[in-house]
C-alpha cells in the first residue's frame, strides 16, 4: 500500500504544497509527480511562477526552463563560477 501526504500554507498571495511518500516504486511517484506538472503549469497560465522562493527543488527543477528561458544559461554560468566543483547541491537545480 502506498502512503503519500500533503501539506502546505498559504500567506501572501505564495501557495506552497508539497506532496510526499515513502515509496521507491517509481508508479506511486509518477502519480505524485503528474499534479505537481498540472499545478505548475496552472501557475504559468495564470502569470504566476511554479518557482518557490526558498529554493528550485527536485520537483520543480523541470520548471526552470520555462520559468527563465534564455536567462537559464547565464544562471548555469553563475552557479559554475560560484561552484566550479560542483559540490553544492549536485544535481538539483540543474539536474
Amino acid at each position: 500500500m502506498a502512503m503519500a501526504y500533503t501539506f502546505g500554507h498559504a500567506g501572501d498571495g505564495n501557495i506552497h504544497l508539497v506532496i510526499g511518500a515513502k515509496e521507491e516504486d517509481e508508479s506511486v511517484w509518477a502519480k505524485i509527480n503528474e499534479p505537481n506538472t498540472r499545478i505548475g503549469d496552472k501557475a504559468f497560465r495564470l502569470g504566476g511562477t511554479a518557482i518557490g522562493e526558498h529554493d528550485v527543488g527536485i520537483g520543480k527543477a523541470k520548471f526552470m526552463a520555462a520559468e527563465h528561458g534564455s536567462a537559464l544559461e547565464w544562471m548555469k554560468k553563475a552557479k559554475a563560477l560560484f561552484d566550479p566543483n560542483g559540490i553544492l547541491n549536485p544535481g538539483r537545480m540543474f539536474p
